[in-house]
């Protein structure tokens, strides 16, 4: 499993001891740059990690997101994505109907063609943000 560092974790440990940021890197023997980047997220060396966890007195793994977190995280991306993918699709759609619109008027305003790709594609795309609706309630309702 991926594991990645809990930049909060460090900085509220970090807190909870009263500790300056000068006196976290003293202690961790490490600069007070690396304390810095710890903090904002930046990327620092597994053996920065491991001198800032002695320093607390706890493990190095005490420093990481737990693999439930990041699994979280990334089914969260996900729908996320699915519900951007949405969003686009229905705006794509509104768009070229409304030319389709313009486009059927403009030409055979007596012949009203257009309505069948706009329902067509319209079930498309209500099936899609219906999805996107319900894949975003979901985890919601799991927790």
């Amino acid at each position: 499993m991926d594991m990645r560092l809990d930049y909060d974790k460090i900085k509220h440990a970090r807190e909870d001891r009263l500790w300056s940021q000068e006196q976290l890197a003293a202690s961790a023997d490490i600069s007070l740059r690396t304390v810095q980047r710890a903090e904002n997220g930046q990327s620092i060396s597994y053996e920065s990690v491991k001198a800032i966890a002695a320093a607390f007195g706890v493990d190095a793994q005490a420093l990481m997101v737990a693999p439930e977190q990041l699994e979280h995280d990334a089914a969260k991306e996900k729908v996320d994505a699915f519900r951007l993918s949405a969003w686009i699709h229905l705006a794509t759609y509104l768009f070229v109907v409304g030319l389709l619109v313009a486009i059927n008027f403009a030409s055979r305003p007596d012949d009203i063609w257009m309505t069948w790709p706009a329902i067509g594609w319209g079930i498309g795309v209500g099936a899609h943000v219906l999805a996107a609706f319900i894949a975003s309630i979901a985890p919601k309702e799991a927790s």
